[in-house]
């Protein structure tokens, strides 16, 4: 009966603090695992939990939801709500409480780089709007802010660059350094293109030295 009642006195024995310490030990490196998969300097997918006054709090997937203060949802324009899932820059896994630290705005900017990137890239005009008027051109706000030289906003001279101000435009990247966050933009360069697109649908053919030289080689041929 003694062996018994040992028996069950082990079994209904409270864990010791070592066996806990393990738990929780494994626990943690769970954690970092599920984390291991996210760099720091990321932009990475979350879900919206809590909509503070302050702060929106939002969970990655990590052992802490990341916070992120409410002025930066402002200034996107939208509040999200519970539920929603939003892209976040991964500025630290940890700071010194042991919180995840996000950044909505940085993930915003990311964004917008990555879409001047390949407009660039790709020679694809992009949207913006004129803000300012600054030294030899006009300040353009495309997600980014962005340099329209004077020379590059019409086909003929502009005068009055105030003129512009407020003005939705369409432009090409003809200029790109995104570690100095330079953006250089040509209007000329849509218009030219939508002059010679025009020319070709009202008279059927094209004017530009490309399409003359390919005329000039059907004629030769023909007349032979």
């Amino acid at each position: 009966m003694a062996e018994k009642g040992e028996l069950r006195k082990s079994l209904g024995a409270p864990r010791k603090e070592g066996e806990h310490a393990a738990a929780e030990d494994r626990m943690e490196d769970w954690y970092s695992e599920e984390l291991a998969e996210f760099e720091e300097g990321e932009v990475v997918r979350g879900r919206v939990v809590q909509v503070r006054d302050t702060e929106v709090l939002v969970d990655v997937g990590y052992k802490s939801e990341g916070s992120i203060p409410i002025e930066e949802f402002h200034r996107s324009g939208s509040l999200p709500k519970v539920g929603d899932e939003i892209e976040v820059y991964l500025e630290a896994k940890e700071d010194n409480e042991g919180l995840i630290v996000l950044s909505k705005d940085k993930a915003d900017k990311i964004k917008v780089w990555d879409a001047v990137s390949r407009a660039h890239e790709k020679g694809t005009p992009i949207e913006g709007r004129v803000v300012e008027v600054v030294k030899g051109g006009l300040a353009v706000d495309v997600g980014v802010k962005a340099f329209l030289p004077g020379s590059q906003v019409d086909l003929r001279p502009v005068k009055n660059l105030a003129a512009m101000l407020g003005q939705t435009i369409r432009a090409k990247v003809i200029k790109l350094n995104r570690r100095r966050g330079n953006v250089v933009l040509s209007r000329r360069a849509v218009l030219e293109e939508e002059r010679e697109e025009t020319s070709v649908e009202s008279t059927g053919s094209c004017t530009s030295p490309t399409c003359r030289g390919g005329a000039s080689a059907i004629r030769r041929k023909s007349s032979r």
